[in-house]
This record gives structure tokens, C-alpha cells and sequence, in this order.
């Protein structure tokens, strides 16, 4: 009799850790959507409100070399390009990458104004920002079609009718094929 009580029992005490686990689970899920709906409010408030305190002369000019001006627009358009990644249908941990790609990006830019303004070669860290410049290229080339409304707004806003990196990167272009 003792027997049958202890399986009853331990029966009793699976079906409530079972019930229990499946409630965790739901309320973990219920939890995760709630919060993805702020994550793009958390990345827009990373991104806009924790932007680089630049001196004066980077919101002048950040390279400046006979004809190639490099202006403090141009690292806007690239904080300003989190839009599009908080719009698309890209996964958080994408889009926390491509937002690291950015800032990554203009940490390069202000190496490459510190070895100019120094007179040191540039090339690699040119070479190393290319590569970046690429990577988000192509991430950008696949969100064309992913885009929900604000961020077709802002693709617009940013674009105008040329390519997006090609229209920022172009006097950069230039200049690192004339180095």
C-alpha cells in the first residue's frame, strides 16, 4: 500500500513540476516579445544619445586633404543608419553586430585623423576600414527588401537617389586611391 501512495506521489509531484516548467516557459516567452518591441528604442537611444563627443575641428572637418573633406554629416548618416537595422527584420544579436560594425567604423575614422594630423601612414588602418565599409555594404544591400515603413523612410532620407555607401564613401574613395 505504501508503495502505490509513493507512485501516486511521485507521480502528483512530476505533473506540478511539469505544469510549473510550462508556465516558466510561457512567461519567459510573453516576457521576451514585451521586451523586443523596446529593443529598438534601446538601440536608438544607445546609439543617438551616446554619439562621440567630437572636438571642434572633427565637427569642421574629420579628414581634410587638398579636395577630400570627410564632414561630421557623415558620421550622422552613419549613426543615423541604425534606423535602418532597427526597422528590418534583422535578429537583435545582428543587429547589436551591424550597430558595433558602425561604431567600429567611426573609431577608425578618428585613427585615421589622428594619423594624419600626425603624418603617419594611413594605409592600413584605410585597408581595415574598407573592410568594414564592405561588410556593411552588403548587410545593407540585403535589407533593401526587409524594410518596414520607417525604415523605407529613412533608407529614402539617407539615399536620395544613389547608392547609400557609395554616396558617403565617395571622396574617401578617392582619396585612398590617390595614397
Amino acid at each position: 500500500m505504501k508503495k502505490k501512495w509513493f507512485i501516486y506521489v511521485m507521480i502528483a509531484m512530476l505533473l506540478v513540476s511539469f505544469g510549473w516548467n510550462l508556465y516558466l516557459f510561457r512567461e519567459n516567452n510573453r516576457f521576451k516579445e514585451s521586451e523586443g518591441s523596446k529593443y529598438q528604442s534601446a538601440v536608438n537611444k544607445t546609439i543617438f544619445n551616446v554619439q562621440p563627443q567630437l572636438p571642434d575641428e572633427w565637427a569642421k572637418e574629420l579628414i581634410d586633404n587638398d579636395d577630400v573633406k570627410l564632414q561630421e554629416r557623415e558620421i550622422d548618416k552613419i549613426y543615423e543608419l541604425s534606423h535602418l537595422f532597427g526597422s528590418s527584420s534583422m535578429n537583435p544579436q545582428m543587429q547589436d553586430m551591424m550597430v558595433d560594425e558602425l561604431n567600429h567604423v567611426v573609431e577608425l575614422m578618428r585613427m585615421m585623423q589622428k594619423e594624419y594630423d600626425n603624418g603617419l601612414d594611413m594605409k592600413a588602418t584605410m585597408a581595415e576600414l574598407q573592410i568594414h565599409v564592405d561588410f556593411i555594404q552588403e548587410e545593407l544591400e540585403g535589407l533593401k527588401g526587409s524594410l518596414d515603413e520607417d525604415g523605407v523612410y529613412w533608407y529614402k532620407e539617407l539615399t536620395g537617389d544613389s547608392d547609400m555607401i557609395e554616396k558617403m564613401w565617395g571622396e574617401y574613395n578617392e582619396f585612398r586611391d590617390s595614397h
